[in-house]
């Protein structure tokens, strides 16, 4: 009874100050959620894979015709834009399937023959890189330096 208590007076507080200042209390939010990813980052990953795991489990944007949940409204609303997306429409619709354009043929053959070779794999990112220079630039990055960062670790446990 207590928590529920305390979370609805967390409710009122944010809606006070959002009906005061929008554009204040989405600033104070933000540098707060910003401090928290910087003191704890391992938890924020957590509780955000967690968050991203239960919205898609519970379907809530989802695309039936297409059957792929998606993670917010903005990549539903992206994903209803897409070519796929409206290939699939047509499909349901009665439409042959179009075929695929020249252009998207070679973009497919070229990611064919560059998945082929896997050159430039980085295996613990799981990334491919066509080129030296990208796989180089991409050991460079934070997200390679964290993941990396993190299997140290595990594997030190």
């Amino acid at each position: 009874m207590r928590k529920a208590k305390i979370a609805q007076n967390g409710r009122d507080w944010e809606a006070r100050e959002r009906a005061k200042d929008e554009e204040a209390f989405i600033t104070f939010v933000r540098t707060k959620q910003a401090a928290v990813r910087a003191k704890y980052p391992e938890k924020y990953l957590a509780i955000k894979a967690k968050s991203l795991k239960t919205v898609l489990e519970d379907k809530r944007h989802y695309c039936d015709i297409c059957d792929v949940a998606l993670a917010s409204p903005s990549a539903l609303t992206s994903h209803l834009g897409t070519q796929a997306h409206k290939d699939a429409v047509a499909i349901a619709n009665g439409a042959a399937k179009p075929q695929p354009s020249r252009s998207a043929l070679c973009q497919r053959e070229s990611n064919a023959r560059i998945l082929a070779g896997k050159r430039f794999f980085c295996v613990i990112c799981n990334v491919n890189n066509p080129f030296q220079r990208d796989h180089n630039r991409h050991l460079g990055t934070k997200g390679h330096a964290k993941k990396l960062r993190l299997a140290a670790e595990a594997a030190a446990h």
